[in-house]
């Protein structure tokens, strides 16, 4: 039917609105293959966001891929089964977004560029404080990174998980995959940069294995210092892995058993401002890894360790230290022979380990606490981490399939 023939004399020959697909008689996708559709859907390996863990219900899967391309695959299963497809709908039934690395965004600084009117007048004076003390943060670091040579001032922190194996291949996206971690201490005046490196057969990402990190650190400049020292940290405000009791527990055991260091200072950055110098470390390695993908797929922890080691191109390389399961030291055990009050002051207050900027430990403890002279730090781990089922399986699959290179069936097999 031509323009012409659409008008509709009543309307003042007004054309008539068009109403292709405006109809009821769609064709409908059959529920066995809508079944098929949401099982694929579910296989995709899911994975939480490094800085919005806590924050958000949302699962994440690897951002490598497009939703076209998850398309393609799906289709292309179905093609190798000889089984009829359907249209793939992902956002609509399932809260799943593509990750991919990207800065720290602030929730207060959100909050108040995203309001209006007086809800954004209701939002100044908190916002106008957040942005001093984000300044302040910043210009005490600066102050500190001046100090004389008697104060070690570092920063540290926990690189974004590094999947194993890693690379352009279509097998790879649907397994769980092998996590690989770097926990990294910045030394802020010598720009010295200590990787501390394992995977998830030997160690977690919790408090244990940063307190140890940490701990070993502060044993190796105990150990260099030719005089009383003082150290102060500087770190994010996660108060599952470093700013909790375990953490302060570690501070106060490392004073008495360091003799060389006076004190230990740990100040937290403002949360959504926690950019620091530890940050270039962390680009640096992964930019490395990126490059090495264009040429060859990882498919070791091991190659991971030797790319960190070679991140750096102009003066002193990452120092690299490969940690196992008996690296890691038990500090939730210890903690309440250390101490059992972490919530109140001197005043009977409670605090709010949230609420908290600055802890710092002093060499007067010492006096208090000499039963910790000898005490003896215990073993997180009397053994290796066995992972999933689940995903073993899918990793020795693709070994099976040689996708995965026969040369590494051992390590595999022995997760």
């Amino acid at each position: 039917m031509t323009a012409f023939e659409k008008r509709i004399p009543s309307l003042n020959n007004v054309v008539a609105v068009d109403g292709r697909g405006k109809h009821a008689n769609h064709a409908k996708i059959p529920d066995i293959i809508k079944f098929e559709i949401r099982e694929h859907i579910q296989s995709i390996p899911t994975m939480d966001s490094h800085y919005c863990r806590s924050n958000t219900n949302k699962l994440y899967i690897d951002g490598s891929k497009t939703l076209t391309d998850l398309h393609k695959d799906y289709v292309k299963l179905c093609q190798t089964e000889h089984k009829t497809y359907g249209n793939y709908v992902f956002n609509n039934e399932f809260n799943i977004a593509f990750y991919s690395p990207k800065k720290d965004r602030c929730d207060t600084c959100e909050a108040f560029m995203n309001a209006t009117g007086d809800e954004k007048q209701r939002l100044r004076v908190e916002y106008d404080t957040h942005l001093i003390e984000k300044d302040l943060s910043r210009a005490e670091k600066e102050q500190d990174k001046l100090k004389g040579s008697s104060v070690v001032v570092a920063v540290y922190d926990l690189q974004a998980t590094m999947p194993c194996p890693r690379g352009d291949v279509s097998n790879f996206y649907y397994i769980s995959k092998l996590n690989v971690l770097n926990f990294t201490i910045t030394d802020l005046k010598t720009r010295d940069v200590y990787c501390n490196v394992w995977h998830e057969g030997h160690g977690n990402r919790g408090v244990n294995e940063i307190a140890s990190c940490v701990w070993n650190y502060l044993n190796q400049i105990d150990t260099k210092a030719e005089r009383s020292i003082d150290v102060i940290f500087y770190s994010d405000n996660c108060c599952g892995q470093q700013k909790n009791r375990y953490m302060i527990s570690m501070y106060i055991l490392a004073i008495c058993k360091f003799r060389n260091i006076s004190s230990i200072t740990h100040k937290f950055l403002i949360k959504g401002h926690t950019q620091n110098e530890g940050d270039n470390c962390h680009s640096l390695v992964e930019r490395k890894i990126k490059k090495s993908l264009r040429s060859s797929a990882i498919y070791s922890p091991a190659q991971y360790f030797t790319l960190i080691r070679t991140a750096k191109s102009n003066g002193k390389p990452f120092a690299v230290n490969e940690l196992t399961y008996d690296s890691f030291y038990d500090f939730k055990e210890v903690s309440p022979k250390i101490g059992k009050n972490f919530s109140k002051n001197i005043q009977n207050e409670t605090v709010k380990m949230n609420d908290i900027r600055q802890i710092k430990v002093s060499g007067s403890t010492r006096s208090t606490q000499h039963d910790l002279m000898t005490l003896n730090l215990p073993a997180a781990y009397s053994e290796r981490i066995k992972i999933s089922s689940k995903k073993k399986q899918g990793l020795m699959k693709l070994v099976e399939k040689n996708i995965i290179p026969k040369y590494y069936e051992d390590f595999y097999q022995n997760l």
